[in-house]
């Protein structure tokens, strides 16, 4: 598959969905948290809220690689040979000052459902760089993109 269509596949999913796994580490255990998120027109960083007396929040902290799992399932059968998953792997990072201001704003345009959770006095807002996408289709294809 080429780069153009890869590129195309994952900007349809993010586009479609709302919400995704995170994947954090703490003492060589992973922890998996649903989170809605935003993006960059690169792809080359997403973002997330969380509260910032959660484990989520702490192991971020400890350890800034992250994975966050987008994909397409509907919870049906044929989703093992129908469905996209991509999985976008890299490095965190919390934002503050002027840019979290900014990226609330932007996270709550595309998120309005979680207008007063982005207003909450604990809200923190991490932006992921992006370093790769792995790009799932069905049981037997992957394609591995650099944004």
């Amino acid at each position: 598959m080429s780069d153009k269509n890869t590129r195309e596949i994952i900007s349809g999913l993010l586009n479609s969905q709302i919400t995704g796994v995170l994947a954090t580490n703490k003492d060589d255990q992973p922890y998996g948290s649903l989170v809605a998120f935003s993006f960059s027109d690169d792809f080359k960083k997403i973002f997330f809220a969380t509260l910032s007396n959660t484990t989520k929040y702490k192991n971020l902290l400890e350890n800034p690689q992250v994975s966050i799992v987008i994909d397409s399932r509907r919870n049906d059968p044929g989703d093992f040979s129908g469905s996209i998953a991509i999985s976008a792997l890299g490095r965190s990072r919390e934002l503050t000052g002027d840019l979290k201001v900014k990226m609330i704003q932007i996270h709550s345009n595309r998120l309005p459902g979680l207008s007063n959770f982005l207003k909450m006095d604990f809200i923190a807002i991490f932006e992921i760089e992006v370093n790769k996408y792995i790009v799932s289709e069905g049981v037997n294809t992957t394609n591995v993109f650099i944004p």
